[in-house]
């Protein structure tokens, strides 16, 4: 499972840098988010050694939601060296999200 992140965890993994980071936004209530996670996690596991997989649940962290102006779940951002690369709003299958994390967030 990934870990969920608050603004203090976001924040400091940003400053991180190395790996890109894959976060998806979520709520609890959202149908296509609970069919979107476990492909998120799959492709994090698989892929430990190259990225990082974390959630943020936007109804907890409206403020990070309001930054990355995402007003649609589940919304799917690559972050690398502290900058968003790339975005997807409610991707729906795991190939589409292959090709953002590591062609488009690359």
């Amino acid at each position: 499972m990934i870990d969920k992140l608050d603004e203090t965890g976001f924040e400091e993994l940003l400053k991180t840098g190395g790996k890109p980071i894959v976060v998806d936004f979520l709520t609890s209530w959202c149908p296509y988010c609970k069919r979107l996670a476990p492909i998120v996690e799959d492709i994090a596991a698989e892929h430990a050694s190259e990225i990082e997989g974390r959630y943020i649940d936007i109804d907890e962290q409206p403020g990070i939601a309001e930054r990355y102006d995402i007003m649609t779940v589940p919304t799917v951002f690559v972050f690398k060296n502290g900058e968003a690369k790339g975005s997807a709003v409610n991707p729906r299958t795991k190939g589409e999200l292959i090709k953002l994390i590591f062609e488009e967030g690359a």
